[in-house]
């Protein structure tokens, strides 16, 4: 193996470990408003089985801090609900069970309310066919259960939906906002064959919820605890007979704040994350990466890949 051929093995191992710690692994985008073409695509090739969808729950941990502009309560931290993403004993679930007994007030009650993960998301890698500048990448896309369960019903009536080759396109249609929001999912007319070379851009889903870490842990728990007053009085461990949590973070609060749908957190993305955390790109409501840290880690290293690719 030549050196230049080491080096870009080494740089790819690197790049793979900076994205596994910094939870900058892929963007996940919402369903855009109006109507949208997708291809949703099979399980990725390194999956343990054929589910080609992940489950993914979060809990939002508002403080008693008030935004200035919106006047709604800040949020402190947002972690994995491991209930409703993997079906395992939620340390987060627990906290705010407990925090509840020690509610003094209607607010507190409210918070602890609010922090709760009431149901989790699906999550499937996709081919956003009328994007301006992503229509040959595979992206992840966020959708509620019940609009999952519309493309379950096309699914057992076109068994081949996500071949991709002799699969189906898919139109979704997005109308209204917050509680009022209502998605239409149908047959495309026409439909295009996926190229090998999408599909190998998918993200591994059932790695990428993996998003469990001992320092987000321990900032959800002090959140949730804050809410009524009380202190986290040692460090969380994994539960008998579950993976043990990564130490580093993963940085969830960063990228994953927009694994929401306006059903669930109605206005928060409007009033709290969108001009922070959210960038459009083209026809697509995917989020972008907030600049600083891994980040610009990653762009070095493609950028040197990149001159090796010349050599």
């Amino acid at each position: 193996m030549s050196a230049s051929a080491k080096l870009r093995e080494k740089l790819a191992a690197k790049k793979k470990s900076i994205q596994a710690n910094s939870g900058q692994r892929a963007d996940v985008m919402r369903i855009p408003m109006g109507k949208h073409k997708f291809r949703i695509l099979p399980a990725h090739k390194d999956a343990a089985d054929d589910q080609f969808w992940a489950d993914f729950g979060l809990h939002y941990i508002k403080g008693d801090e008030k935004d200035a502009t919106s006047g709604r309560n800040k949020v402190k931290a947002v972690y994995v609900c491991v209930d409703k993403t993997f079906e395992k004993p939620c340390d987060v679930c627990a906290a705010i069970e407990e925090a509840a007994r020690h509610a003094s007030d209607d607010e507190q009650l409210e918070l602890i309310e609010e922090a709760k993960c009431r149901r989790a998301e699906i999550l499937l890698n996709v081919v956003h066919r009328n994007s301006s500048d992503k229509s040959n990448i595979a992206q992840i896309l966020q959708m509620t259960p019940t609009t999952f369960e519309k493309v379950i019903d096309i699914m057992e009536e076109y068994p081949e939906m996500i071949d991709p080759k002799e699969g189906i396109d898919l139109l979704i249609t997005r109308e209204g906002t917050g509680l009022n929001t209502k998605y239409n999912v149908m047959p495309a007319a026409k439909s295009e064959p996926v190229p090998d070379e999408v599909l190998d851009t998918m993200t591994n889903l059932q790695d990428f919820v993996q998003q469990e870490h001992e320092d987000g842990l321990k900032k959800a728990l002090s959140a949730v605890n804050a809410t009524v007053g009380l202190l986290v009085d040692r460090a969380p461990t994994a539960k008998a007979g579950t993976k043990a949590i990564a130490s580093k973070p993963t940085k969830v609060e960063d990228d994953m704040m927009e694994v929401m749908d306006d059903e669930l957190l109605d206005g928060i993305e409007d009033a709290e994350f969108e001009e922070a955390e959210l960038k459009a790109t083209g026809t697509d409501d995917a989020v972008a990466s907030t600049g600083g840290g891994a980040g610009d880690d990653l762009d070095d290293i493609d950028d040197i890949l990149a001159d090796l690719d010349d050599l």
